[in-house]
C-alpha cells in the first residue's frame, strides 16, 4: 500500500476516472479539483481499482459524518456530550427494546384502562347511552387536563422538596391521574365520532387528512407519535414537565397561561383525530368484526407486520434526514429549509402510519388472545399489571401527556426520542471520563448492575 499516496477526497470522481483512462501510461497523474495534489500510481494499475478506492473513501467520509451527527444529536437530547464505544449498537437495542417490551406494556395498560372506563361510564353510569357518555368523557378530559398543564411545576416543587417516599407517591399519582384524564379525552373523541357523528370511510379519511395536514403545517405532528416510535425513560428532572404551545411560566398572566393550555389541548385533539382517522380506516379495510377469531387474528398479525415496516423504515429514514442537517450544535437557519421540512414531514407520515398500525394490532391481539376465558382477569392484569411493569422499567412517564414539536428539532434533537440503554450507558461513560479507573479502585466499581444504572439515571 505504500506505493499509493492518499488521494484528494475533494476531487471529482468522474473526472478522476477519465483522467486515469487517458493517462494510464504516465507515472504522475494530477487529479482535478480546487486543491490538486500530485498522486503517484503504480504503472499498469487498473483504473477500476483506483475508482473503487475513491468510492470507498467517499463512503467512509459519509459514514464518519453520520456518526459525528448522531453524537451531536444525542448531545441535544441529553444535554451533554456522549462517548460510548457501543453507541450505535445501543441505538439498535433501544429500537428493539421499544418493540419487544415498551410497546406491549403500553398497549396492555391502555387496553385495560380503556375497557374499564367503557364499562363504568357506558354501562354503569349512562346505562348504554353512548352519546352522553362520549360527551361527558370529552368534557372531563378537557377540564381534567387543564390543571395539570397549569400547575405541573407546583406539583414538581412539592414532590422534590420532601422525602423520597413523598416524591415516589406524588410522581406516580401524577402519572396515573394524568393518564386517566388524557384517556378520557381520547374516549370522548372516539365516542363522538362512533356514536354521535357516525363512522364512515369518508369521515375517517377527511378527519385524517385535515388533522394531519394542520399538524404538519404547524410542525406539531410529533405529538401523534408514541411507543413504539418514540418513548422516554423516566428522569426526575423532567418527570413532571409538560411542554405547551406558548411555553408559559408561572410568572406569566393567568389569561395567557389558560390560552396556552387551550392551544395545547387543541393540538392534542388534532393528534387524537389523526390517530382515530387512521385506526378507523384500518378497521373498515379489514371489516372483520363478525369473522371468526382465527380470521381476525390473522388480520391483526398482517396489520402488525405492515406497521413494523413503517416503524423500521422511519427509523432508517430519520438518519438520512439527520445527514441533511448541519453538523453543529448551533441552530442553522438552513436546517429549517422547505426541502428539509418536506423530507422530515414524509418521515413523520411513515412513522405515524407504522405507530398507529402497531398500536392497533397489539391492542386488538390482547383483546383476542389474552385470557379470553376470563375477561375480568384479563382486563385487571392489563390495567394494573401493565402499569406496575411500566413503573418498574422506568417508562411510566410515557403515559401522561405533553407536547412535542418538530420546529424545535434543531435544538432538542432531530432523531426520534427512543433511548433507554443509550441513556443509561451515557451516564456510566460520564463517570468513566471524569473518574477513570486507577489501580487503587476495586474491581467491583466497574461492574455496576443494570438496576443501579437505572436508579442513577432516574435520580439525575
Amino acid at each position: 500500500m505504500d506505493q499509493y499516496v492518499r488521494l484528494d477526497l475533494s476531487s471529482n470522481l468522474s473526472s478522476s476516472c477519465s483522467s486515469l483512462s487517458s493517462s494510464s501510461s504516465s507515472s504522475d497523474i494530477h487529479f482535478p479539483g480546487p486543491n490538486r495534489v500530485p498522486t503517484r500510481l503504480k504503472k499498469g494499475s487498473h483504473r477500476g481499482r483506483v475508482c473503487t478506492k475513491l468510492v470507498q473513501r467517499d463512503n467512509m467520509d459519509v459514514l464518519q459524518e453520520w456518526k459525528d451527527k448522531v453524537k451531536i444529536d444525542l448531545h441535544r437530547h441529553f444535554g451533554k456530550p456522549i462517548e460510548n464505544s457501543n453507541l450505535y449498537w445501543c441505538l439498535v437495542y433501544d429500537l428493539l427494546f421499544s418493540q419487544i417490551l415498551v410497546m406491549p406494556l403500553f398497549s396492555m395498560t391502555w387496553r385495560g384502562t380503556w375497557t374499564v372506563l367503557d364499562y363504568v361510564f357506558d354501562i354503569l353510569v349512562f346505562k348504554g347511552h353512548y352519546q352522553a357518555s362520549g360527551i361527558f368523557s370529552l368534557a372531563l378530559g378537557i377540564l381534567g387536563s387543564m390543571p395539570y398543564m397549569l400547575f405541573h411545576r407546583v406539583v414538581q416543587d412539592f414532590a422534590k422538596n420532601g422525602s423520597t417516599f413523598r416524591y415516589l407517591v406524588v410522581s406516580r399519582v401524577f402519572t396515573v391521574t394524568n393518564f386517566y384524564f388524557d384517556l378520557f379525552l381520547w374516549k370522548g373523541l372516539w365516542g363522538l365520532f362512533n356514536h354521535v357523528i357516525g363512522p364512515s370511510w369518508q369521515i375517517s379519511a377527511s378527519v385524517l387528512g385535515v388533522s394531519l395536514g394542520i399538524l404538519l403545517l404547524s410542525q406539531y405532528a410529533l405529538k401523534v407519535l408514541g411507543p413504539p416510535v418514540r418513548f422516554s425513560i423516566d428522569r426526575s428532572q423532567d418527570y413532571f414537565h409538560m411542554s405547551t404551545v406558548l411555553s408559559t411560566s408561572p410568572s406569566d398572566p393567568m389569561w395567557k397561561r389558560v390560552m396556552d393550555v387551550l392551544l395545547t389541548i387543541l393540538v392534542a385533539i388534532l393528534a387524537i383525530l389523526t390517530f382515530y382517522g387512521l385506526w378507523s380506516l384500518a378497521d373498515m379495510y379489514y371489516d372483520d368484526v363478525n369473522e371468526p377469531i382465527p380470521v381476525q387474528g390473522r388480520h391483526y398479525w398482517h396489520s402488525l407486520g405492515y406497521g413494523y415496516i413503517g416503524v423500521f423504515l422511519a427509523f432508517i429514514l430519520q438518519h438520512l434526514c439527520l445527514l441533511s442537517h448541519s453538523g453543529s450544535m448551533e441552530v442553522n437557519p438552513n436546517d429549517n429549509s422547505l426541502l428539509n421540512r418536506v423530507c422530515y414531514g414524509c418521515v413523520l407520515i411513515i412513522a405515524i402510519w407504522g405507530d398507529v398500525l402497531v398500536f392497533r394490532s397489539i391492542y386488538c391481539l390482547f383483546d383476542l388472545y389474552f385470557i379470553p376465558s376470563n375477561p375480568l382477569l384479563s382486563v385487571f392484569l392489563c390495567q394494573f399489571g401493565g402499569l406496575v411493569l411500566m413503573m418498574f422499567f422506568y417508562v411510566s412517564s410515557n403515559l401522561h401527556g405533553g407536547l412535542s414539536s418538530e420546529k424545535y428539532r434543531q435544538a432538542n434533537g432531530i432523531l426520534f426520542g427512543n433511548f433507554y440503554l443509550t441513556y443509561l450507558l451515557s451516564k456510566r461513560s460520564d463517570q468513566q471520563l471524569l473518574a477513570p479507573n486507577s489501580p487503587s479502585q476495586s474491581s467491583s466499581s466497574s461492574t455496576t448492575s443494570d438496576s443501579s444504572n437505572i436508579n442513577r439515571a432516574y435520580e439525575d
